[in-house]
């Protein structure tokens, strides 16, 4: 059977490493008689509650439940539009002139 410290040094130098570690059935002897196995399932269960948690509230916000809402119950009122385009936009001639260019230099490098 496999000592608890030699466990305990490969799994240290693994995580070290960045690595995995093989268990075998003796390891896993040793490491469910100090209830690791316990550990896990509570481990599990508990994450298992806070993705329910989580679900059952995305899932009452998306329903009204929590909306995060003033209560005015007012409309909101509709902005203006942007006073300037966005950086980077080409006016269609401007880009008309640019593809000209484009097809014109596509067109000498095939000649050769």
């Amino acid at each position: 059977m496999t000592a608890l410290p030699d466990i305990a040094r490969r799994l240290s130098r693994q995580i070290e490493q960045g690595k995995g570690i093989r268990i075998d059935a003796d390891d896993l002897d040793v490491l469910v008689d100090i209830g690791f196995n316990e550990l896990v399932q509570r481990a599990a269960a508990e994450y298992l509650r806070d993705q329910c948690r989580s679900r059952a509230a995305r899932s009452q916000s998306i329903n009204g439940g929590l909306t995060g809402s003033n209560g005015t119950g007012r409309l909101t009122e509709v902005s203006a539009p942007p006073s300037s385009p966005s950086n980077g936009t080409i006016d269609p001639q401007a880009a008309d002139e640019a593809l000209q260019r484009a097809r014109r230099m596509s067109r000498k490098g095939r000649r050769r």
